[in-house]
């Protein structure tokens, strides 16, 4: 039950996934740039320690914020399992295989462990 959910989830983001990855095209290097500034690590390794040094009070908060997030992330990866879209579109049985959605993957996204839900948006939220 839970893995048809999940695949109604995919299958709704894949048709997202598309259009912004054609639409935003020109602007890839930007989003990479963006993506990796904000990557979750860097909560830990600098923002919270720059916050820290100006206020502690608030510091602290920073990094709690980003310790809570990270860990939710974590066990929300190991329950759903939520697949990567440009290995799920390869291996669901929902899309024909010679009509593969235009879903492109990048060297940022490419990675061996469940992407969702998204680490970015968790510690962003």
């Amino acid at each position: 039950m839970l893995s048809n959910a999940m695949d109604m989830v995919h299958e709704s983001s894949v048709s997202a996934i598309a259009l912004l990855q054609n639409r935003f095209h020109q602007q890839r290097d930007f989003m990479f740039k963006i993506s990796t500034l904000f990557d979750p690590r860097y909560a830990f390794l600098f923002f919270a320690p720059l916050v820290f040094s100006l206020d502690r009070y608030t510091g602290r908060k920073v990094m709690w914020a980003a310790v809570v997030a990270e860990w939710v992330n974590m066990l929300l990866k190991w329950m759903l399992h939520g697949e990567r879209p440009y290995w799920w579109i390869h291996e669901t049985h929902i899309y024909n295989k010679t009509q593969l959605p235009d879903v492109q993957q990048f060297f940022i996204t490419c990675e061996t462990g469940p992407g969702s839900p998204s680490g970015h948006a968790m510690a962003t939220a």
